[in-house]
């Protein structure tokens, strides 16, 4: 089985210490390196002879802080993914982190398990935001809700998996959940890509949010 190549970034050495041990404890996952600072992660990967297939990113650091660093990384290496580990709930944090294209969002306090689902569904489907964190910047700053369009085109199915989505399931638990298979639930999200004009789950959060399909203060914690 193939694993994931991960870095972590990150200046506190108690908590790049949890990490570690985190991508440990699970198979599919390889430390590549770890890197105190966005100059470290920088030069180790130029000098390394692999690039991460994705980085743990921190928010704060010294000198250069986790907007700089995603935004360098993009630029430079734009298919490695960024899952950002963060201390704050606050969206000016997630709308600034969001224009620079990462993949994923997620506080430090989440369980260890949650952090797991979190690589493992950026990794898998691309994208990964908590629904408590996330979803609920965007409805309050990041996206103004409109008055609710009936004609979305969307099947009851359709709405159904995007509730799902914007819950923060993957495909293989809404396949589950629902008794269909995965390559159904596939199916169903590319069609909701294609009618929403979105071209990621993160943005058919930020669409389901904007026409009220999907209320993020009932979002399940994931």
């Amino acid at each position: 089985m193939k694993k994931y190549k991960i870095s972590i970034v990150d200046d506190h050495p108690l908590f790049r210490k949890g990490l570690v041990d985190l991508i440990a404890d699970h198979n599919s996952m390889e430390l590549l390196f770890e890197a105190v600072s966005g100059q470290d992660l920088l030069q180790k990967l130029q000098t390394s002879h692999f690039v991460p297939d994705l980085i743990l990113l921190d928010i704060e650091m010294p000198n250069m802080n986790g907007e700089e660093v995603a935004n360098l990384v993009k630029m430079q290496y734009p298919d490695i993914k960024i899952l950002v580990l963060s201390m704050h709930h606050e969206e000016k944090y997630l709308v600034k982190l969001l224009e620079k294209g990462i993949n994923g969002y997620i506080t430090k306090d989440s369980d260890p398990e949650v952090i797991a689902k979190a690589i493992d569904t950026v990794m898998n489907e691309g994208s990964y935001f908590n629904s408590q964190n996330a979803f609920f910047a965007m409805h309050n700053k990041f996206i103004k809700p409109q008055q609710k369009v009936v004609n979305h085109d969307l099947t009851k199915r359709e709405l159904q998996i995007l509730e799902m989505i914007c819950n923060g399931n993957r495909t293989s638990e809404i396949a589950e959940k629902l008794f269909i298979s995965p390559r159904t639930v596939e199916g169903h999200r590319n069609k909701l890509l294609e009618k929403s004009g979105s071209k990621n789950s993160a943005e058919l959060v930020c669409y389901a949010v904007k026409y009220n399909l999907f209320d993020p203060k009932m979002a399940s914690k994931v």
